[in-house]
């Protein structure tokens, strides 16, 4: 994989928009999850939580790359 980003870095910088982006965009949906305030919607907010901290790994994975 590094071979491609190193071939292409604008591979890199597109990897790493696609992240910050879903970062924002799961918290964004947690955050209006729990305004809700069901506990179905509270469920789903911490599902959406879950996956920004993924996003998130990823994205440090790729800024160091």
């Amino acid at each position: 994989m590094n071979t491609k980003f190193e071939s292409d870095p604008s591979l890199l910088d597109a990897a790493v928009e696609v992240m910050r982006f879903a970062v924002d965009r799961c918290e964004a949906d947690a955050a209006a999850l729990a305004r809700l305030d069901t506990p179905e919607a509270l469920e789903l907010a911490q599902e959406r939580l879950q996956m920004a901290k993924k996003a998130d790994a990823l994205l440090f994975f790729f800024a160091k790359q």
